[in-house]
């Protein structure tokens, strides 16, 4: 009996720790993080994210920011990092750059894609 509970602890363990991504991060980890890293984190997490608190001390949001983040409300206009914060996280960023500047196609899942230019959101499909 005592071996089968030791192997039931040693499976839920190794479940638990796959299953919330494989590793905490430390406040210094998150310290050198950059925003967008820090929203697809935040995106991942339950409950409150030390990755928004982050990204609130460092000044890298307004309060229309949070609320957007809090409804999932994607804007125009919208920082990259922000739309990631409010739909994410994303599956892959496809980027191209041209004499206009930066573009990226930001892949939340199959049905959701979100549009930038220079770190700005253009529009969005869902």
């Amino acid at each position: 009996m005592i071996f089968s509970y030791t192997r039931y602890l040693a499976i839920t363990a190794v479940a638990s720790f796959v299953l919330t991504g494989c590793e905490v991060k430390t406040p210094e980890q998150i310290a050198l993080m950059d925003n967008l890293e820090l929203c697809q984190l935040h995106s991942s997490a339950e409950g409150n994210s030390p990755y928004l608190a982050e990204l609130v001390k460092r000044g890298a949001l307004t309060n229309q920011e949070l609320e957007d983040i809090s409804s999932e409300t994607i804007r125009t206009g919208m920082k990259t990092y922000v739309a990631v914060c409010s739909w994410g996280p994303y599956e892959s960023i496809n980027s191209s750059g041209g004499i206009y500047g930066d573009t990226e196609q930001i892949v939340i899942s199959l049905s959701q894609y979100i549009y930038t230019e220079n770190g700005r959101v253009t529009q969005w499909q869902q």
